[in-house]
């Protein structure tokens, strides 16, 4: 499960794998720009989870990527880096909820 709310928080349970596209139209993404997803568990803590997108703007979070995070609240954005080094926050800091996950618990 991963949601994306309309407040834009995200929600989802540990080791869920996710796929989602970031939309900026109507700015097209070019050669050179980077789109990058940052979870972290407060303003300038370390980084928990980041990624970056494809050239059509979509994001893919693997099941290893929660590996070593525990469940809890964390703050995410999204950025766009253009090839000329300009920065765009896409969206700004947001809830970013990690729910445990009662399967791998059984499993183990």
């Amino acid at each position: 499960m991963f949601v994306i709310n309309e407040d834009k928080s995200i929600y989802t349970i540990k080791h869920d794998t996710a796929h989602f596209t970031v939309s900026i139209a109507p700015y097209e993404l070019r050669e050179g720009d980077t789109l990058t997803f940052t979870v972290r568990k407060r303003y300038r803590s370390a980084v928990i989870i980041a990624t970056n997108a494809d050239a059509e703007g979509y994001f893919n979070i693997a099941s290893s990527d929660y590996d070593d995070v525990e469940p809890g609240y964390y703050l995410y954005d999204i950025q766009l880096t253009t090839g000329e080094g300009e920065i765009y926050t896409l969206v700004p800091p947001s809830p970013f909820t990690i729910d445990i996950e009662i399967t791998e618990e059984v499993a183990d």
